[in-house]
């Protein structure tokens, strides 16, 4: 199931939760068309607790957000058959920017559970931390 909703404002936030790759793809190529400048993307990533068949509970990336101020993509990662290409490949654009809280951490599990990450990212924490001093 795939749910779109688009958020009042100035300008108005278009929002893609899904788990089909083909609405992956369409909401990739609205970060990258001409119409949208942005090269910086917040990333945020959202954690489930998961009982695997051995009976353990361990924490998985269940959820995947992008945003770049008109266009948010949410990503049902535990729902997908294969990761889109064209997820992997954004990710891996040199020309953009990924921002987040935590985002060190988070691409060590992306990468971990996923296989994949992106090239470029900037933690929001640490560098708020440097510009939050008395």
């Amino acid at each position: 199931m795939s749910i779109e909703i688009v958020v009042k404002g100035n300008p108005p936030v278009s929002v893609m939760v899904t788990k089909r790759n083909k609405e992956v793809d369409d909401s990739i190529e609205k970060f990258l068309s001409n119409l949208n400048a942005a090269k910086v993307i917040g990333l945020h990533i959202e954690w489930s607790l998961i009982r695997e068949s051995d009976g353990v509970t361990r924490s998985k990336i269940a959820l995947l957000t992008l945003c770049d101020g008109t266009h948010c993509l949410i990503v049902q990662l535990t729902h997908l058959d294969s990761v889109p290409k064209s997820l992997f490949n954004f990710l891996y654009l040199p020309d953009y920017t990924f921002v987040g809280f935590d985002i060190v951490k988070n691409m060590d599990k992306l990468e971990k559970e996923y296989g994949f990450g992106c090239k470029n990212y900037v933690d929001l924490r640490t560098m708020a931390a440097k510009y939050d001093k008395p």
